[in-house]
């Protein structure tokens, strides 16, 4: 989520910058949301498939524990 909101933050920059600076942060400001975006997706993929495979088990209570 940092590195999304930090491509979204560069790419506000991007149109307040002069001309020669503006495509290469554009570019980098796109760059950093797709992997931003992609980091997020892959994190919940992983939490979905790791509950369907059963390797999270619920939480049990204090008392419960051995």
């Amino acid at each position: 989520m940092v590195l999304a909101f930090a491509g979204l933050g560069i790419n506000f920059a991007s149109g307040r910058v002069n001309e020669f600076i503006q495509p290469p942060l554009f570019v980098l400001g796109v760059l950093a949301i797709a992997l931003g975006v992609g980091f997020v997706l892959s994190a919940g993929l992983a939490y979905a498939l790791s509950r369907r495979f059963g390797l999270l088990e619920p939480r049990t209570s204090q008392g419960d524990a051995p």
